[in-house]
């Protein structure tokens, strides 16, 4: 099953695992980079945590200092091409909900 959502990462009720999402956010090539692109993989590792325990957390970046902030255990990573831009696919499979 596909569910798409438009909601704030942060307000999303916890789903149960397994899963998979996949998400690419802004690297700076056309913002500014600096401490608010950080915090705003901060933000995402965060909210991915929260709500998506046990789930498989896939996204793309070119830093691996952006992919660091998230705070994710990266278990994989794959050199893609995106839009022109050379990027990385990280993989982090998030622990299940301790009971």
């Amino acid at each position: 099953m596909i569910d798409l959502c438009l909601s704030e990462l942060q307000s999303l009720p916890v789903r149960s695992g397994p899963g998979l999402v996949l998400c690419n956010p802004p690297y700076g090539v056309r913002l500014e980079q600096g401490e608010d692109l950080h915090a705003l993989y901060r933000s995402l590792g965060d909210g991915f945590k929260r709500a998506f325990p046990g789930w498989t957390i896939a996204f793309i970046s070119p830093d691996e200092h952006l992919a660091a902030a998230t705070g994710l255990e990266v278990h994989s990573r794959a050199r893609l091409v995106n839009g022109g831009l050379a990027v990385v696919l990280f993989t982090a499979i998030l622990p299940p909900v301790s009971e």
